[in-house]
């Protein structure tokens, strides 16, 4: 994975990780779901919340930006094959301390979902 810049990122786990893609119409809600979660003034979030993609990320986006917004949006380069399946429904995974996938949610999440999943 590269985080903006290019530079190779790890994740740690657990986290909260949502797959999208940036032409994926119901994507841009999930995301929008998932920027409404973490506006909201929560002491703690519980994991680091992840999005991550296979398409190019804007230069816009910096690690400042992202800290600020609660999500840090990650591209997927190379490891697991691509993941065509987030060109049509955005989804969101939880893991554990081991990276294992524990709970997992396809499409756009009311904010119990969410909160459940954190």
């Amino acid at each position: 994975m590269a985080a903006p810049g290019g530079e190779p990122v790890h994740i740690a786990h657990p986290s909260l990780i949502l797959f999208f893609r940036a032409d994926c119409e119901p994507c841009k809600y999930a995301a929008a779901a998932l920027a409404r979660f973490t506006g909201e003034p929560v002491v703690d979030r519980g994991v680091p919340i992840l999005a991550i993609t296979i398409d190019r990320l804007p230069a816009s986006t910096t690690a400042s930006n992202q800290r600020e917004e609660g999500v840090v949006v990650m591209r997927l380069e190379a490891g697991v094959p691509q993941l065509a399946f987030v060109n049509q429904v955005p989804m969101f995974v939880r893991t554990d301390s081991l990276g294992d996938v524990t709970q997992a949610f396809v499409g756009i999440p009311s904010m119990s979902v969410l909160d459940q999943m954190r």
